[in-house]
């Protein structure tokens, strides 16, 4: 990163030097750029913890953080307080805005987490140079109401790009809405799982099922882009029951060609939730394949079932009668109610992510201790989920948790990478 392109001492000319960099850049037609505009979202609240006197201090920290990102030909500028603006190679489609937001969300996180103890998170929108009529000042509106148009739905880092994710996504669920149909006939969505490992033993004997779309022509398409409208029109339920079927199939031949019985959960989509024949749909599935009952686990997010325990209690019921059993999943995800976990049986309960941020945090230990008690004295198994660093894992086995699902063992990988790590090869 060159000097002059990095501009961090307040001074009201900043912006005109970004607003030149913008003009010169549309002007020459270089359209895989966008302007960003990025604050450092839980700054006050950080900074009154850490030191109130050292804001600027760690300002400066999270401009440094963002220029390790950029390169030469790339530009930043501080606008004023925690407020950056930013000239970045970043083109109009979701891959990309994943993959730059990313770098700086973890740059930023990771820097201050392990300075200081403490996350620092990000809000970002982009605004990307693909409409040779829009000037700069129109250009910087849209970028900040980007910004701000996740601002209260996320309170960690939240990011939006202008055109694509914000203004035209309604427009691209419409767009993938019509792929779906010919997607499911030619095999586009795919099953992965993502490996639970066993903390008394070290061993992978289940699976969380999951689904990942990858067209033929733009490679993998981001669940976010595709999931949130397979949910509202109903379409995942066709694609639930095509993933269920492979699963099915999968653990099958894994019983009669290496002896091996593995296990799979499967998430339970709201589509489902609110109908009414969901256990025969799955039971018509399931009873094509010589498997046991016992490899199949139907998760219920926390969210969905939170306030409908009088609808949940039939479904539960169903889900055990015919041999399945049941987890909560994403436990401690918003405002968890123990009523769930008294009112209805369970198997299993899976402790969100969420809940695994620090663990330096005495407070958040004791809490996650006393959730595995609890669900112990349920006689309920526990899932870590999402957890990424050792030492949480080595906590968690201290404590007794049961499963650790996370980025710290496994990432989701494709059925037939599972197969061949867990089933032939038979890896711990």
């Amino acid at each position: 990163m060159t000097l002059h392109n990095m501009y961090f001492n307040l001074d009201h000319t900043n912006e005109e030097k970004i607003r030149c960099e913008y003009d010169r850049l549309l002007a020459n037609g270089q359209s895989e750029y966008s302007l960003v505009c990025i604050r450092l979202k839980n700054f006050t609240a950080f900074s009154h913890a850490i030191a109130d006197d050292e804001s600027e201090k760690f300002i400066k920290e999270g401009f440094d953080c963002l220029c390790e990102c950029l390169s030469d030909d790339e530009y930043i500028v501080r606008i004023h307080s925690c407020y950056f603006n930013l000239l970045i190679k970043c083109e109009a489609n979701l891959d990309d805005l994943h993959r730059r937001a990313h770098e700086f969300h973890f740059a930023v996180r990771d820097y201050f987490q392990e300075k200081y103890g403490r996350v620092l998170y990000l809000e970002m929108g982009f605004c990307p140079l693909i409409k040779q009529e829009v000037g700069f000042y129109t250009a910087l509106y849209y970028a900040e109401i980007s910004r701000m148009a996740s601002e209260y739905t996320f309170p960690e880092t939240n990011y939006d790009m202008y055109y694509i994710s914000y203004q035209d996504q309604k427009e691209e669920f419409l767009k993938l809405e019509n792929l779906v149909p010919t997607a499911l006939a030619n095999g586009d969505f795919k099953l992965f799982l993502q490996p639970k490992v066993n903390l008394a033993t070290g061993r992978v004997e289940s699976a969380e099922a999951l689904v990942r779309w990858i067209d033929p022509k733009n490679g993998m398409i981001p669940l976010a882009s595709f999931l949130p409208n397979l949910e509202e029109n109903g379409f995942i339920r066709e694609m639930d029951l095509y993933l269920f079927d492979i699963a099915c199939g999968y653990m099958e031949k894994w019983i009669n060609e290496y002896g091996k019985k593995f296990s799979i959960s499967f998430n339970l989509s709201k589509a489902y939730f609110d109908g009414t024949f969901f256990m025969k749909e799955f039971s018509n599935t399931f009873e094509k394949y010589n498997i046991p009952t016992d490899c199949v686990r139907i998760e219920l997010l926390e969210s969905i079932v939170l306030n409908d325990i009088e609808h949940l209690l039939p479904l539960v019921n169903s889900i055990y009668d015919f041999g399945f059993s049941c987890a909560l999943d994403d436990f401690g995800s918003g405002f968890s109610s123990f009523d769930i976990l008294t009112s209805v049986q369970l198997s299993e309960l899976k402790i969100d992510r969420s809940l695994f941020k620090d663990i330096n945090n005495e407070k958040e230990r004791s809490l996650i201790h006393h959730i595995v008690d609890i669900a112990h004295d349920l006689n309920m198994e526990v899932v870590a989920e999402g957890v990424e660093t050792e030492a949480y894992a080595n906590y968690l086995k201290d404590i007794g948790c049961d499963f650790i699902q996370g980025y710290c063992y496994y990432k989701p990988m494709s059925v037939e990478e599972f197969e061949k790590i867990f089933v032939i090869n038979d890896k711990k």
